[in-house]
């Protein structure tokens, strides 16, 4: 019982010897990947203990079973165990032809050399290559001392005045001497001189508003930039426009393969984001807070002009209302700026700003074409609506749309005087449709109807600063205000402390006859003619003229009166007052910008 556990005990071991040397003849396979066949790899017995997992006795003791496969030395007190890497002439592979060979495909009739012959010859190719460099070598240090020492002729030469045919005599040889003298003997050969060519124009013809202009090109940049930047500019946008290669946003252009992509995923948590803040929000915001983007990532502006330029392209889910560097986005028919009337409605009182004529302001006190600063008069109308018309004072003053279908612009006006910041909306122009500004209610609470007030732009184009000026003491007036009740007009007492222009202020002193006057449909509002007919009545006297009772009153009467029902300038009032279409109103012809209306004449 006893003899037989012990032979199975060194059956087991000995398969796990024979285990264990394959494995270790396997991994030193690996280290033999870019050796060539027959070359013997080699590692350590603590390298191969490692790499195994095992004892490092346990390794030794299997690999020394196996001395026909692996060998064994010692090399700085280190044991190594090393195999032949097998191939084609190993002597594992029987069926070997040497047909195989490269010698034999490609040169069958190359000389076999040994080893050793092959080490001799690439000595001698060797020893070869040094002699020819040392002899180049030589030969470049030569010629430098040559031209060194004929360098040094020349100069002395040149001291005692020698000769230059001397001066090269040492140097010449008989045959460079004798080349020399038949160049000289020869006549000289006639050289035809190559044409210059000539310079292209520098004169361009260029497009400028509608005329043909000559440009030089060979003007100062500077000169030409401020003279045609507008024409070169449009030559640009349109050549870039045509080639498909390009994309825009604004006046930012980008090679399409540039531009990052989003995916349906992006969009849609954009689109939350807005929906969950309601309100305005602009492309950084969404990059800091949505793609973990910083301003000081080297592709952060890339990122930015994508991203605007793919939401661009999602009309159905966003809109842009922003401007210059300041690019807000919000949701597609959202509203964050609620105004008492509808939009259509207040474009259609402004449509007289689409005529420039009949848009021209005299409601600016002062600063009319100021960039920094905007003045403005209140009338009954704005007043009521919190509005303010995009005449063209203000149209001067406030930005551009950046996009040339854009609908509107959200701004932010802070009051340092009320420590309160209002969120409007910038209504750009449309056809039949004029501009204005909406979403000062609150404000205008503050103030009364004829109250002066500024605005001034801050470093964000988005964000202004409205003021007004306080008086000293307060005011008290019966002043013009609607009974929501009966939809009439009444005066009531107002206490005020702002600077106003008494011209604009529909005080009870001045217009007695506004009391109990009806508030107008919307039929009736949209007959401006009609509305300055009924504030004849209210405000102009009854006078006599041509045997009959007629009603007059000055411009500066009318204009404050007709503005609460719906908007006027003075231009458009007056263009009103003397239109042949109306032959009811006509000019007095004493002057004093003054007229007459004949309610007979309808």
């Amino acid at each position: 019982m006893a003899t037989k556990t012990k032979v199975e005990e060194t059956a087991q071991a000995s398969t796990a010897q024979q285990d264990l040397a394959d494995r270790a003849y396997k991994l030193l396979l690996r280290r033999a990947t870019i050796a060539a066949h027959g070359s013997k790899v080699s590692a350590s017995l603590t390298m191969l203990a490692s790499g195994l997992g095992t004892d490092a006795a346990a390794v030794e003791t299997a690999l020394a079973a196996k001395p026909q496969t692996f060998s064994r030395d010692e090399r700085g007190g280190e044991v190594y165990f090393g195999i032949e890497k097998p191939g084609l002439h190993s002597d594992l592979v029987a069926d070997w032809k040497p047909q195989h060979d490269l010698a034999h495909r490609l040169n069958p009739n190359a000389t076999v050399i040994t080893p050793e012959e092959s080490r001799q010859m690439a000595a001698e190719f060797a020893r070869r290559a040094a002699v020819a460099k040392a002899a180049r070598e030589q030969a470049e240090q030569d010629q430098l001392l040559l031209e060194q020492e004929a360098m040094r002729a020349m100069q002395n030469a040149a001291a005692a005045q020698v000769s230059e045919s001397e001066l090269f005599a040492h140097y010449a040889t008989p045959e460079s001497s004798a080349f020399y003298e038949l160049l000289v003997d020869e006549e000289p050969i006639a050289v035809e001189e190559p044409a210059i060519p000539s310079l292209p124009s520098t004169i361009y013809t260029l497009n400028v508003n509608g005329a043909d202009q000559q440009v030089d090109l060979s003007a100062p940049l500077d000169e030409i930039s401020s003279q045609y930047q507008p024409a070169f500019a449009a030559l640009l946008r349109a050549a870039l426009t045509e080639d498909f290669r390009f994309v825009n946003f604004d006046v930012q252009w980008y090679l399409d393969d540039l531009v990052e992509r989003f995916t349906k995923g992006d969009i849609r948590r954009i689109k939350d984001y807005l929906t969950e803040t309601n309100e305005a929000l602009s492309d950084r915001t969404f990059l800091t807070d949505l793609f973990n983007k910083r301003p000081t990532d080297a592709d952060y502006e890339t990122y930015r002009f994508s991203l605007n330029y793919r939401l661009l392209k999602e009309k159905k889910e966003f809109e842009f209302v922003g401007v210059d560097d300041e690019r807000l986005w919000l949701t597609a028919n959202a509203t964050v700026v609620h105004q008492k009337r509808k939009a259509s409605e207040i474009g259609q009182d402004y449509r007289y700003l689409d005529e420039p004529a009949m848009a021209e302001s005299d409601d600016a006190v002062s600063g009319a074409g100021d960039k920094h600063k905007l003045e403005h008069t209140l009338t009954y109308y704005e007043y009521e609506n919190g509005l303010m018309p995009l005449d063209q004072a203000a149209a001067g003053f406030f930005p551009k749309p950046v996009l040339d279908d854009q609908r509107a612009a959200i701004f932010r006006f802070e009051s340092p005087q009320l420590y309160v910041t209002y969120l409007t909306e910038l209504r750009f122009p449309s056809p039949n449709r004029g501009g204005y500004l909406v979403g000062l209610d609150e404000f205008y609470q503050n103030l009364v109807p004829g109250a002066t007030f500024t605005i001034e732009a801050t470093a964000r184009p988005n964000v202004y600063t409205i003021t007004f000026n306080r008086l000293s003491a307060q005011q008290e007036e019966r002043l013009l205000q609607v009974d929501e009740k009966r939809n009439r007009y009444i005066f009531r007492p107002v206490l005020f402390n702002v600077q106003t222009n008494p011209q604009m202020l529909l005080s009870e002193a001045r217009f007695p006859r506004l009391e109990s006057l009806h508030r107008f449909d919307e039929a009736e509002r949209k007959r401006p003619e009609l509305v300055v007919s009924r504030t004849f009545e209210a405000v102009g006297d009854t006078v006599e003229r041509d045997g009959s009772s007629v009603y007059w009153a000055l411009l500066d009467d009318l204009f404050p009166a007709v503005n609460i029902q719906r908007p006027f300038s003075r231009a458009y009032l007056r263009a009103i007052l003397t239109s042949s279409q109306h032959p009811y109103f006509s000019p007095d012809s004493e002057g004093g910008d003054s007229y007459y209306y004949d309610p007979a004449k309808k």
